[in-house]
């Protein structure tokens, strides 16, 4: 017994130089701030505490950070007042700090030290849950009506539709969008109500355009400078604008003329494009499957081609016929509500 017991402080005697503490030794111990989740958008000021693991009283770290793999910020020669003695910690802010992304996000922070040996303790990392700014406002898709598979007409003029959605906590009541052809605006509007958290709202801009021929981009943009969130401010889709006059015979004259409803299916909202010949009273009926009269409505509109947008929100999914009667004569055609 008394052998090995000799046998046993021998090996204590030849492994604790090996774990002696190092003169120069910084760690981290905890990342304070960002806690466990960050409201998407907030400007974070780092807060880590780091330990004094070796010897020598410490007076200048530096620390380092990372968010989700990205860029290292840095903030180097930081005076820890008093210094810091072997064993003890501290908390330090860092002076450079770091927008929230938009999503869930890792975050790892370092410390640096001339002649710091021990790596093992130099970093640490947490995962971070982002959760909803309060004031966000986003674009979930635009589109150009009328258009046929991703394709304008330059015969009319064509409107903007976009469906707007709250991203945040709170409640939105006014927004600042624009509406843009090649990224160059071409309506510059406000949308005003009352929009809660989660909901959406399709808008229909102002301003209507002829559309560009050939290829072109259509897009809209949230300008707000409360936004929290720029990561979803914008949505586009690519068209391409032909010469096709649909309605207008060889002479010129305009001839009463149905149009592609769009989109069809439909989801949020559909589109009714026609020519009429001449001003005067449009009476448009729309019927479900069994023939039973769903809607109905009566325009004065004038010549020319004109579209009317319908919200199918809350229709109930299915096939719908639609007739629009005009000076005598109707016209039909079949659509799908597919929510």
């Amino acid at each position: 017994m008394k052998s090995i017991l000799i046998v046993v402080a021998f090996i204590m005697v030849l492994v604790l130089p090996i774990q002696a503490q190092l003169a120069h030794d910084i760690g981290i111990t905890e990342i304070i701030v960002p806690g466990d989740s960050a409201q998407i958008g907030d400007s974070v000021q780092v807060q880590v505490k780091v330990k004094n693991f070796g010897t020598n009283t410490l007076n200048v770290i530096s620390i380092r950070y990372r968010v989700n793999g990205g860029s290292i910020f840095y903030s180097n020669n930081i005076n820890l007042s008093n210094g810091l003695v072997s064993n003890a910690d501290t908390i330090v802010s860092l002076s450079k700090k770091f927008k929230v992304p938009s999503s869930n996000f890792n975050f790892c922070a370092f410390s640096m030290l001339l002649n710091d040996a021990n790596y093992t303790n130099d970093t640490l990392c947490k995962y971070i849950v982002a959760t909803p700014a309060n004031f966000d406002a986003g674009i979930d898709s635009a589109w150009v009506v009328p258009a046929w598979n991703d394709t304008t007409s330059l015969c009319g003029l064509d409107s903007a539709f976009i469906i707007l959605r709250n991203y945040g906590l709170d409640t939105l009541t006014s927004i600042p969008i624009w509406c843009n052809l090649n990224n160059i605006p071409v309506s510059v509007d406000t949308w005003n109500g009352s929009l809660a958290s989660g909901d959406t709202a399709i808008y229909c801009f102002i301003t209507k355009f002829h559309s560009p021929i050939g290829q072109f981009l259509l897009s809209a943009e949230v300008h707000s400078n409360l936004d929290q969130n720029d990561c979803n401010d914008s949505a586009s889709h690519v068209y391409i604008g032909i010469y096709d006059c649909e309605g207008i015979d060889e002479s010129g004259s305009i001839t009463f003329e149905l149009l592609p409803a769009v989109p069809n299916p439909a989801q949020h909202s559909i589109n009714l494009g026609y020519f009429l010949p001449s001003s005067g009273e449009l009476r448009l009926s729309l019927y479900n499957a069994l023939g039973q009269l769903q809607y109905q409505r009566v325009l004065n509109q004038d010549r020319g081609r004109q579209n009317l947008t319908l919200d199918v929100r809350e229709w109930a999914n299915g096939f719908y016929f639609y007739t629009l009667e005009f000076e005598g004569k109707s016209l039909s055609n079949k659509i799908l509500i597919q929510h």
